[in-house]
């Protein structure tokens, strides 16, 4: 019985079994995950096309899956729609070969054409970037234009690339710095921590994940004044750990994914930021 459910006996206080299942949300928009954006038309967020003001497109892997219901929410109620390009182990990054997703080179040549064609106003580039941006948190990346190995040396060449390839066809890029993420197996953790009436986990320290964000950070300076860079760090972090749970929700479906209250988390703090609800001038927030 203990193997056949994951590690809890048939028998749990619901209190328990309610987080353990935690562990296995059902994840909005999962079917665009992968798909070119425009081929699918339940791939849009926000207010229909037809009514909406301007138009933004949420480019990134999984994590800007994970943002996309509050980003949906967001966009609603300021009447902008919203065109969805997410995909798995692929960062919004050109000229980059992942060995372990080979087609995430030929995705972004495409959401780049998309780009150029349909000229939104604005781009939010959201991705787990402690993989693309350090060899030991991700993926051994290649860069095809020089051959160059080493995530630290080419996460920053490959961002600008992005940028500046980018640039001429919108009038905003949004960078969404990393997400602090949370103790793995979040709820795997929490569930155990409720059913042996211990304490939860403390929060990721605040300055593991600076450590962790430092080469995202210093790769992406070169280009404030081109983009907008979100960080959001202050609204996890206290001056020791960044925390998983607000208002008595937790925010996390793992240790690194948000879920749909972290989502709308994010996006109500992501609407407050004074660069976003002005003009489109570019500026940064950290």
């Amino acid at each position: 019985t203990f193997a056949r459910n994951e590690g809890f006996p048939a028998r749990v206080p619901e209190a328990v079994a309610e987080l353990d299942r935690a562990r296995s949300p059902e994840i909005p928009f999962k079917s665009c995950d992968g798909v070119l954006p425009g081929e699918n038309p339940d791939c849009r967020i926000g207010t229909p096309g037809k009514t909406a003001q301007r138009v933004a497109l949420l480019w990134g892997d999984s994590h800007a899956l994970a943002w996309a219901p509050g980003m949906d929410e967001m966009l609603k109620k300021t009447h902008w729609s919203g065109v969805l390009a997410p995909n798995s182990a692929c960062g919004p990054l050109l000229g980059l070969h992942n060995p372990k997703y080979p087609g995430c080179r030929g995705y972004n040549d495409l959401v780049v054409e998309w780009i150029r064609h349909n000229r939104p106003d604005r781009v939010y580039l959201i991705a787990a970037w402690f993989g693309y941006s350090n060899t030991r948190y991700g993926y051994d990346l290649v860069d095809v234009t020089s051959g160059t190995k080493g995530n630290e040396r080419i996460f920053g060449p490959a961002l600008g690339r992005t940028i500046k390839q980018v640039r001429p066809y919108v009038k905003t890029i949004v960078v969404i710095g990393p997400t602090p993420g949370a103790v793995d197996a979040l709820p795997y953790r929490l569930a155990m921590s409720r059913w042996q009436n211990s304490h939860f986990p403390e929060g990721v320290l605040l300055q593991e994940y600076r450590s962790q964000a430092a080469s995202f950070w210093r790769s992406i300076r070169p280009y404030i004044g081109e983009v907008i860079a979100i960080n959001p760090e202050t609204w996890f972090c206290s001056e020791l750990h960044c925390r998983y749970v607000e208002g008595g929700k937790f925010l996390y479906r793992d240790g690194h994914h948000l879920n749909t209250d972290g989502a709308d988390f994010v996006a109500k703090h992501l609407a407050g930021e004074d660069v976003l609800r002005s003009s489109d001038q570019a500026a940064v927030t950290y």
